[in-house]
């Protein structure tokens, strides 16, 4: 099995994760991209590989933990602007996983419980 079942994973679990595929399938595609501001300073990192089987893409995201929200209200409510406020020190971690559907030309999302029988 390369992945948990599991939908959070911590950055070295991602690591480990990345060298178990590469050891196993090609890799087709690796990227990192910078998350939009709004949504802390994080990142987002994309992983494309074939299997036997399938083509799968991963997609790992870190960010700040958003802690609190200020709101900036005017009189009018759809005037209102809400401040995400985020953690100097805390972060979380998202893993997307989906496979490639030929038939439709477009990613699928795999759940985390079907994640094992997958691998």
């Amino acid at each position: 099995m390369i992945l948990n079942a599991s939908t959070s994973m911590r950055a070295e679990e991602w690591q480990e994760t990345l060298e178990k595929i590469a050891q196993r399938f090609p890799i087709l595609e690796r990227s990192r991209e910078a998350l939009p501001r709004e949504e802390g300073d994080g990142f987002k990192e994309i992983i494309i590989f074939q299997t036997p089987k399938d083509k799968f893409r991963l997609e790992f995201s870190e960010r700040p933990k958003v802690i609190g929200q200020k709101i900036h209200a005017h009189r009018r409510k759809s005037d209102a602007l809400v401040e995400k406020l985020f953690s100097s020190e805390e972060k979380v971690t998202s893993l997307g996983a989906f496979r490639w559907k030929a038939e439709t030309m477009e990613w699928q999302e795999v759940k985390a419980e079907n994640l094992e029988s997958n691998s």
